[in-house]
């Protein structure tokens, strides 16, 4: 992905409906700076089985954001490498929910 990017944005607010994210492990996925891979507000279920990468500065790979039971959750079944980066994220989940 380019600088200043977003993959994927679920954006939700109702708790009746559920957004749903599903990835395999076809092929891998480089963030560059001030990205954010996936960022989802309110009820979704995601699941990531695509490894992550980044050497640029600033990224998020997961911004899974919610309140209370309108909520996301991730399970992340692959790797997020973020170690030559700087101020960089690998899951960030302000009232969201992260498993693995």
């Amino acid at each position: 992905m380019e600088q200043k990017s977003f993959g994927f944005i679920l954006e939700n607010e109702s708790p009746a409906t559920t957004n749903k994210y599903t990835s395999t492990n076809t092929g891998a996925v480089s963030l560059g700076a001030d990205s954010v891979f996936l960022y989802s507000n309110g009820q979704a279920s995601l699941t990531n089985g695509r490894n992550i990468s980044s050497s640029s500065d600033r990224v998020i790979a997961f911004y899974i954001k919610g309140n209370g039971t309108n909520r996301g959750d991730l399970t992340n079944n692959a790797t997020i490498d973020l170690s030559n980066s700087k101020g960089s994220i690998g899951i960030y989940a302000p009232g969201g929910k992260s498993n693995k």
